[in-house]
């Protein structure tokens, strides 16, 4: 039987927003990762550090300042990869700092310290990995 395109969609059941709530704890996972994944003292941790991090960059170099996990729930949410009304895409970690502070540094300077502060991690990541 196929579906009436004109029917109204029922509200996402439990099972969909368990989804939603993991694709945010994934999101919070990998971010965790990437501030403190350098710390590991295992080596195969570090090699998914050195490996990882530079690949989360470049990934939001092409995916226009965007993590494709906040991509992939505004797809499942609204049928659309990009949402201009979300305040999360591209800003994720930002977004957080207001709703957590009630403010953020500005965009731009917040991007910079992004990209420094994953530089000076993923270094000591190496250096770390080349003493072992």
């Amino acid at each position: 039987m196929t579906p009436d395109p004109s029917a109204e969609q029922a509200a996402p059941g439990l099972s969909f927003k368990a989804f939603i709530l993991f694709l945010k704890g994934l999101h919070w996972v990998l971010v965790g990762f990437a501030l403190v994944g350098w710390l590991a003292t295992s080596e195969p941790w570090l090699l998914v550090y050195l490996i990882y991090v530079p690949l989360m960059v470049i990934h939001w170099s092409f995916n226009e300042n965007s993590c494709i996990v906040s991509n992939f729930e505004t797809y499942l949410l609204t049928g659309k990869w990009r949402n201009e009304h979300n305040p999360e895409e591209g800003a994720f970690v930002r977004t957080a700092l207001v709703r957590v502070f009630g403010r953020a540094p500005p965009e731009k300077a917040f991007d910079i310290f992004i990209r420094v502060l994953m530089i000076a991690t993923w270094s000591a990541a190496f250096f770390k990995w080349r003493g072992m």
